[in-house]
């Protein structure tokens, strides 16, 4: 048999075992994401937690066990005093915005619309009379709209409140259940490591440390990514809000730069509602400013994206916006990281010759040359 066709079937065989462990991988936690979810999560963060477990230790010659209480109280009162604070702030939020829309229609909205539609009439006077009734009842059927509109909205906003704290509960009993894992695991961290292994086959298991480390490298990255993405849209926020004249511009860049980010939330979260109220509060110059300082800003994050990320993760500005892209579509915020972090392991390995995913120009201007080498030869 000739060597080509042994090393091509060599690396089609490390390519399908990489690519299958990856696929078990995702797969199990896919599956298993419903019922041991605070397992994952638990395992997680005792991850992520060891390092610095491990640092103090060395510092603090205590007991293991209590060091990791130590380390686990401090961590989740940081975390519990954040959580609770954001979830105050935010329930107080919904419910003067639920409570008050209604008033706030009567009193704003309706008399905004109003005005609109006077302009809108003043515009169209030039209109023969004979189509203007047509403008009353088109202003009548949007006032009665929107009125409905933001009924619906308040009531609705009332039932999601309600749906939400009545979820408290078993929300409650998974945070509390993480919260014992990630402790009992932090203390046992290696052996339960060595546990997971030892039910590995023996060719993957220095496989499954490479992706660990791999995974632990790409999180870092992305983090580093979202970092710089925030910092360059608090300074465009900033520059925007000078620009239009808007009080206490600092501020108000680095709140909304922080809420963009967070996943699934975004500047337009903010600064679109923003620019609709501006609107029909009759304030057109700083609803236009608002919305522009707002587009500007998303295109220049559409255009900087793919190459902050495609540069920390070391990818083709091409393959990550693809990346980015494909893995939103599918399975949204959650997808899109995961994606990225499965393509970035896969290009490590390419990188570093365990599998071959592609043939890279250098290999083909090589094949190029030994064609060339052998015609000559002849």
């Amino acid at each position: 048999m000739m060597p080509e066709v042994i090393s091509r079937r060599k690396h089609f065989i490390i390519n399908a075992v990489y690519i299958t462990i990856l696929i078990i991988i995702a797969g199990i936690i896919f599956l298993s994401a419903r019922f041991i979810m605070p397992f994952w999560i638990a395992l997680f963060l005792a991850a992520i937690m060891q390092p610095l477990t491990r640092f103090l230790g060395r510092k603090i010659h205590i007991k293991k066990k209590h060091l990791a209480t130590l380390v686990w109280f401090f961590f989740y009162l940081i975390i519990g005093s954040m959580v609770v604070w954001i979830f105050m702030e935010v329930s107080y939020l919904l419910d003067e915005v639920f409570l008050n829309l209604p008033s706030y229609y009567d009193s704003t909205i309706k008399s905004a619309l109003h005005s609109l539609g006077d302009f809108l009439k003043n515009m169209f006077s030039v209109i023969p009379a004979q189509f203007r009734p047509n403008l009353d009842m088109m202003q009548t059927a949007i006032t009665s709209a929107t009125q409905q509109f933001v009924s619906n909205i308040s009531q609705k906003g009332m039932v999601l409140a309600g749906s939400f704290f009545s979820g408290i509960p078993s929300g409650f009993l998974s945070s509390l259940i993480t919260i014992l894992l990630s402790f009992f695991i932090s203390t046992q961290y290696d052996e339960v490591i060595s546990f997971i292994k030892c039910q590995l086959p023996e060719k993957a298991r220095g496989s499954v440390s490479e992706i660990k480390q791999l995974i632990t490298s790409s999180l870092y990255k992305y983090l580093k990514s979202t970092v710089i993405l925030m910092f360059i849209t608090m300074a465009e926020l900033m520059i925007g809000f000078l620009v239009i004249g808007i009080s206490n511009p600092i501020g108000l860049a680095v709140g909304i730069a922080l809420f963009d980010a967070l996943p699934v939330f975004g500047t337009g979260t903010i600064m679109i509602p923003w620019a609709v109220m501006e609107l029909i509060n009759g304030n057109y110059t700083l609803a236009a400013g608002v919305f522009v300082v707002y587009c500007i800003i998303d295109i220049m994050r559409n255009i900087l994206e793919p190459k902050i990320i495609g540069t920390q993760f070391e990818m083709n500005p091409i393959v990550a916006l693809i990346t980015v892209y494909l893995g939103y579509q599918l399975f949204g915020i959650i997808g899109m990281v995961v994606l990225l972090i499965t393509v970035y392991i896969l290009l490590t390995f390419h990188r570093v010759g365990k599998i071959k995913l592609y043939n890279s120009l250098e290999t083909l201007q090589t094949d190029n040359q030994e064609n060339l080498e052998v015609t000559h030869g002849k």
